[in-house]
């Protein structure tokens, strides 16, 4: 959204019975990590018992109210620019039916871990106004999301979009 984190809360449900604490460990130092690279501190956390194991960050930051990226900021006339290639969501389901491959596996992790600080200063430098993730509903659920809350029309065009290498696509 154009923001600048400043600290963030480990949020994590471990499944205590079938992974050990040294994993956990490993898990905790993999955020710090981030949050160096991030430049923000972890100021603490919570971590539950349970049975499919979850992490995440909850990150507080600051952002100029004037220079927001929100879903409902796309405007007529803008392009698109995919910071991240497509397809996570394809891989880790792959993944979870022992059918993924390692390279596509590797691409799909480093995609997944790298963060997006690089995307949001350049996207304010040109002035961008409206962004959104492509997660769990694709690009077209959030993109079609994202038209809806911006009351724009938007033109995708599906044979120019990434299938293979970097990701970075401009779309017009």
């Amino acid at each position: 959204m154009g923001g600048q984190p400043l600290f963030a809360l480990n949020l994590v449900g471990w499944n205590t019975s079938e992974l050990s604490s040294d994993l956990l460990a490993e898990v905790l130092l993999g955020a710090q990590y981030v949050a160096v690279e991030g430049g923000f501190v972890i100021a603490g956390g919570h971590t539950v018992d349970d049975p499919e194991p979850k992490f995440g960050l909850a990150v507080v930051g600051e952002a100029h109210p004037d220079r927001l990226i929100t879903n409902a900021g796309l405007r007529a006339g803008q392009s698109l620019v995919l910071t991240k290639p497509l397809g996570v969501g394809v891989i880790t389901t792959a993944v979870k039916r022992g059918q993924a491959d390692l390279a596509a596996l590797d691409a799909t992790v480093a995609a997944m871990t790298m963060l997006n600080a690089d995307a949001s200063r350049i996207a304010l430098a040109a002035g961008a106004t409206g962004g959104t993730d492509v997660t769990g509903f694709g690009l077209a659920g959030h993109l079609g999301r994202a038209a809806i809350e911006s009351e724009v029309d938007v033109a995708l065009e599906v044979d120019r979009l990434p299938t293979k290498g970097s990701g970075r696509m401009y779309l017009r």
